[in-house]
């Protein structure tokens, strides 16, 4: 952090200072670090959620044995997750650090020319006024060296005060949260930023209280301020949302979950995070102004209602909007199961969409089934490799389904089971029957009246050329309820590997007038 003063001459009242307690403090990692960390925190939170919900299907929760074991979990993840904050500490400290530079380098010349001018217009002496605004910027260099010096200790003291913060954070999760969407994690980071500029901005108090004489040189300057108009700029966020152009969704990285297959994890929308943590403070900064009892988990998240509870109650009674800007989130377990959606995301390109099929129906009012084939509607544009599928309902009772993509000339062009799962909630409507057929290897061997059959007694026209099966057309079209597997019937062929693709039935055409058999050549 250099700073100016003016030179011995009094010729030139902005010199470089190569000040010895100027030197930058490397606590962040930059804004792939940063990113990285929010999503850890995410996930963990996710993770949180999911174990919370096993324990509660195990134990009586009302239970004294019940409550220590909440308890428990909330205390291992809360000092799991205290690791992961520390990267967001460091980054907010390391740029409140890079943005003071200036400010206070500003204030130091507001501070000399102050001086200067004053000493000056008493005694006309250029080298008497250049003395005295020297002097006054070098009886700032030692508060501000306090402040220096304070910076990482008091990132370090906020980082270990982390478990305790994410402790009562994740408590409020426990009895707030029922069923864990993205909007969860999102209120979770934007609680912990709230938490970490309050920690920081009231443990540098009493040392910018030591640079007061710089202050009306600097603006309108508060730490505080200072942290929160810089978050944006620290998570790499200028400029997003301009222009009115929207960021693709799915494009994020995945997760794996047993039983579900990849997860989609999109970036995390940093910079509504950061307007919902300022908006919140806002929220319960108003509340305690009007009289508003907050207890003490209160006033870490501030007005993030989902997690702190009454405080939303608070916020309406406090009237003029207040509570608006803050991003609607619900957490409570769906009213109705909705089928499964296909998500596909990854592989560089964008705008590729599918629908599933259903089998393996059971149950009369509450019907889950399998998936057992995915149609594309709409196969995007610029993939440079296989996206990945994911299979999701809003019940996330459905499991097992796992899916892979095929890509041809930047587009998807094929989406195929690997494995149907089961239990996905669905709804009445026809089945679907198969479409075409995919030669994948068309064998060798084959002769004049081999057959194709299938587990549903569907009929097939074979052509055959030169030994090797080259088309196979379904001639009727009865109902699929499972993954149809083809059987090539053959005394002397082998090798030939057939697919079924499946699609919605065909609008009634009428009936069969004539059926004209061409004879081959």
């Amino acid at each position: 952090m250099p700073y100016y003063y003016a030179d011995s001459s009094g010729n030139n009242n902005k010199a470089f200072l190569n000040s010895a307690v100027g030197k930058v403090i490397h606590l962040g990692s930059g804004e792939s670090k940063t990113v990285e960390a929010i999503n850890k925190m995410k996930t963990g939170v996710e993770g949180f959620t999911q174990e919370l919900d096993n324990l509660k299907s195990r134990i009586d929760v009302n239970s004294a044995f019940g409550q220590d074991k909440i308890n428990g979990l909330i205390q291992d993840k809360a000092s799991a997750l205290a690791g992961v904050g520390s990267g967001i500490v460091g980054g907010m400290s390391n740029k409140l650090y890079e943005n003071m530079g200036p400010m206070l380098n500003g204030g130091l010349v507001g501070l000399y020319d102050d001086v200067y001018m004053k000493v000056f217009a008493a005694t006309m002496s250029p080298a008497m006024a250049n003395k005295a605004g020297v002097a006054a910027q070098a009886s700032m260099l030692s508060p501000i060296g306090d402040i220096e010096g304070l910076l990482p200790c008091l990132t370090n003291q906020v980082t270990n005060n982390l478990t305790n913060s994410l402790a009562a954070i994740l408590g409020s999760v426990a009895n707030n949260v029922f069923s864990y969407a993205d909007c969860v994690g999102d209120q979770v980071t934007g609680a912990i930023m709230n938490d970490v500029i309050g920690q920081i901005s009231e443990g540098m108090a009493s040392a910018m209280g030591g640079i007061g004489k710089l202050m009306k040189f600097m603006g309108d300057f508060s730490v505080e301020g200072l942290l929160r108009n810089g978050v944006d700029a620290l998570l790499g966020m200028a400029g997003m949302g301009d222009c009115g152009v929207s960021p693709s969704p799915h494009t994020g990285a995945a997760k794996y979950r047993v039983g579900f297959g990849p997860i989609v994890q999109d970036a995390p929308d940093l910079s509504a995070i950061i307007k919902d943590a300022n908006t919140a403070k806002a929220i319960s900064d108003a509340a305690a102004l009007a009289g508003v009892p907050l207890d003490g988990v209160q006033d870490i998240l501030g007005g993030f209602s989902l997690l702190s509870g009454g405080i939303s109650n608070a916020a309406s009674a406090l009237g003029g909007g207040i509570g608006d800007g803050i991003r609607s989130c619900s957490s409570a377990l769906p009213t109705l199961c909705e089928p499964p959606k296909i998500n596909i995301f990854g592989g560089g390109g964008r705008d590729a969409e599918a629908i599933p099929f259903y089998g393996n129906i059971v149950g009369d009012v509450r019907k889950t089934g399998s998936i057992i084939g995915i149609k594309m509607t709409n196969p995007g544009n610029g993939y440079l490799y296989p996206p990945f599928v994911e299979i999701v309902d809003s019940c996330k009772q459905g499991y097992g389904a796992v899916a892979r993509a095929t890509v041809k000339d930047g587009k998807v062009n094929e989406i195929y089971m690997v494995s149907e799962g089961e239990n996905y909630p669905i709804r009445d409507g026809e089945p679907p029957v198969i479409s075409d057929v995919t030669i994948i290897n068309p064998g060798s061997g084959y002769e004049k009246g081999d057959t194709v059959t299938d587990d549903f007694d569907n009929e097939y026209d074979v052509k055959i050329s030169s030994g090797s099966i080259v088309k196979v057309t379904p001639i009727n079209s009865k109902d699929i309820t499972d993954i149809p597997t083809l059987t090539v019937n053959s005394s002397t062929g082998s090798g030939a590997l057939l697919k079924a693709n499946l699609d919605e039935r065909p609008e009634f055409q009428g009936e069969v007038k004539q059926v004209i058999d061409c004879p081959e050549t």
